[in-house]
């Protein structure tokens, strides 16, 4: 490619001025392969497309069989890496500006709706500007009627660190007097 500039230069008290040609190449190679292999050319979809990829991942399937579904019913050629950030802004844009306890509490009122007799509880530590919750409570209405049928409780087993995320979680479970258990509310 041939670039031609020009410069004012100055010496003194007269002004000059420079012309000059450039050749420039590319230190790359360039081409339609090169253009195809850039993440927005590779993850082109149309509105319909990104609808049907986005109804997949609401309904659970796997990053993989995303990307075949992609390969197989449109003209785009993604990468795994593609489709993990495809899924990642849909999931985002699912979500909008609402913050964790937003939708942990829409979370709360969907369990309580659920539920008729379902309790859903967060006590929450006001200290200073900071608010933190402390304690999460959800018990739903068939946990409920077990604790009722049961007021001899036998036995209230506290489970602690059963999470993978290492949550301070307790489970209370009732037993009866044949040894068999059900859980009667999460903490």
């Amino acid at each position: 490619m041939f670039v031609l500039s020009d410069v004012v230069s100055r010496e003194g008290a007269r002004y000059y001025l420079v012309i000059s040609k450039h050749e420039r190449e590319h230190n790359h190679r360039v081409g339609k392969q090169e253009f195809d292999q850039i993440p927005k050319n590779r993850m082109c979809l149309d509105s319909d497309e990104l609808a049907e990829v986005d109804l997949l991942r609401k309904v659970g399937v796997s990053r993989g069989k995303n990307l075949k579904f992609i390969w197989d019913n449109t003209e785009a050629e993604p990468c795994m890496i593609d489709v993990h950030n495809l899924l990642a802004k849909l999931k985002l844009s699912e979500n909008g500006d609402s913050s964790l306890s937003d939708r942990l509490s829409e979370t709360l009122d969907q369990i309580c709706e659920d539920e008729p007799y379902g309790v859903a509880h967060v006590d929450i530590d006001r200290s200073g500007d900071k608010h933190i919750a402390r304690c999460i409570i959800i018990q739903t209405s068939h946990m409920r009627s077990l604790f009722s049928c049961f007021p001899e409780v036998i036995l209230v087993d506290a489970t602690h660190g059963t999470n993978a995320e290492h949550y301070k979680l307790f489970s209370f479970m009732v037993h009866d007097s044949f040894g068999h258990g059900q859980h009667v509310q999460f903490v």
